[in-house]
């Protein structure tokens, strides 16, 4: 099968296990927040992204 046109990605779904003592989950939700504002990646391929974590204490 072959495609004439370049397809891009819609969405990304992305998870983060973190272990970091002393962490609390709101500070990470706010890291991976500001993470997603000022990727330039992330920024470049203009999706809809999905970021979750796991915080390991």
């Amino acid at each position: 099968m072959r495609i004439d046109n370049p397809r891009r990605f819609e969405t990304i779904n992305a998870h983060y296990d973190v272990e970091c003592p002393g962490l609390t989950e709101e500070k990470l939700k706010e890291c991976l927040e500001a993470t997603e504002k000022a990727c330039p990646l992330i920024q470049s391929l203009n999706v809809k992204m999905n970021l979750t974590f796991t915080l390991n204490k």
